[in-house]
């Protein structure tokens, strides 16, 4: 009885990246996920319960930034992954300014203020997450 060893040396490992357009598409569906996801956060901004302020909009933030910049770059396996957290930053960050009819949709309260800043923070995790971390 013989023991026959095979030297994996000489295979040849296939380029492991995926297509450019697969990437763009994957990519623009996050960045359009991110945006869309802060300006229904922001609207419910000033949403209460019983006349108590509910922090969904804090949550909402904290959970899916990130896990959009994640699942991004999982898919893609690209730094581009990093851009959903700083269109969630771009579409939050639009409606600090009154409108045209000099309406604020920011409450002044404490949900808003804290929605910006665990926000903001939840969305340079999830890009630090992309850019720095190695991948596993």
């Amino acid at each position: 009885m013989s023991l026959t060893f095979h030297d994996h040396s000489q295979d040849v490992v296939p380029d492991e990246r995926e297509p450019a357009w697969y990437v763009a598409v994957i990519i623009f569906l996050a960045c359009f996920a991110a945006a869309a996801s802060a300006v229904v956060e922001v609207f419910f901004t000033p949403f209460r319960v019983a006349g108590w302020l509910v922090p969904v909009s804090i949550a909402a933030a904290v959970v899916i930034t990130p896990y959009l910049c994640r699942v991004a770059h999982q898919l893609t396996r690209s730094g581009w992954a990093a851009l959903p957290a700083a269109f969630w930053l771009a579409g939050a960050g639009f409606w600090l300014w009154p409108t045209a009819e000099n309406d604020i949709v920011y409450g002044d309260n404490w949900v808003s203020l804290a929605f910006l800043f665990f926000g903001s923070i939840a969305a340079g995790i999830g890009a630090y997450r992309v850019l720095v971390v190695p991948a596993r």
